[in-house]
């Protein structure tokens, strides 16, 4: 994304790390803290969540949906995500 971004000159090189992904931190932990009251927590368990935004053209980034049990299929771009995201989510458990 953040090479896409630079060549078309959306964006410069370093905007998904500077930019966009402490925007994607604080968009996440105000959801978090606006429904953690009502999430259901079991001893010894944990959930897995996965939320969906949108870029439009002039950047601005739009949450368009959250959701518990995310699709885990491994097909298309998901193929590199996935198991490493599975792997990371079971050394921090």
């Amino acid at each position: 994304l953040a090479e896409a971004l630079s060549e078309e000159g959306t964006a410069p090189k370093d905007w998904v790390m500077t930019e966009l992904e402490p925007l994607l931190k604080e968009r996440l932990v105000y959801v978090f803290n606006a429904t953690k009251d009502r999430l259901g927590r079991v001893p010894g368990t944990f959930a897995l969540y996965g939320a969906d935004f949108i870029i439009d053209e002039t950047l601005h980034v739009w949450l368009t949906e959250v959701q518990k049990y995310p699709g885990m299929s491994t097909e298309g771009i998901k193929m590199d995500i996935v198991p490493a995201l599975l792997k990371e989510t079971v050394n921090l458990v």
